[in-house]
């Protein structure tokens, strides 16, 4: 007899799935447009499955090695929009994490003298500024004025101090200063 809970798969699924393996970067265009042509394959949700995921896992990869405009036609319009959309955020979130660290876009305002300890705004001294000279890296918080030091850090700066160092670490990671 049986077990209600073991069921044995059709032909069909099992056909599905042994396709389904065979599709890869290279192939997947391919199997779209089979999938899009044949009206049999279009009810086949595993291979439909496994052809999307492929698509949006790999977009970038799809497009440099099939050419963009192969891709655009395997798709329909509004899947390919959704991915080129969704991979120039990425490639946007990508250059931001190169360039951390880094002069970006914003610039102190120029001053000669050296920074202060307590003299300067916060935004003067986050990632992607050039620092005003004299601030070292390392301890960008005891430059903060006194009001952005608290505002941002929620204590006063003996408590930042008495904290461990990884906790301080963490809390100037959110703040843009490490």
């Amino acid at each position: 007899m049986a077990d209600s809970k073991t069921r044995v798969p059709s032909l069909q699924e099992l056909c599905e799935l042994l396709i389904a393996r065979q599709v890869s970067v290279r192939s997947v265009l391919e199997w779209l447009e089979v999938l899009k042509d044949d009206p049999v394959l279009t009810q086949c949700e595993v291979l439909n499955q496994k052809c999307s995921m492929l698509v949006s896992d790999t977009f970038e990869t799809l497009c440099h090695m099939h050419g963009i405009a192969d891709v655009q036609a395997a798709l329909p319009q509004e899947n390919f929009a959704a991915l080129v959309g969704s991979a120039e955020a990425r490639a946007q979130a990508k250059r931001q994490m190169q360039v951390r660290g880094m002069v970006v876009e914003r610039k102190a305002a120029d001053s000669k003298a050296p920074a202060v300890a307590g003299t300067l705004a916060l935004q003067e001294l986050q990632e992607g500024v050039v620092w005003p000279p004299g601030v070292d890296p390392s301890l960008r918080e005891v430059y903060l004025r006194d009001d952005d030091f608290s505002s941002t850090f929620h204590m006063s700066r003996s408590e930042f101090k008495g904290l461990a160092k990884w906790k301080q670490i963490q809390l100037k990671k959110r703040a843009g200063l490490f």
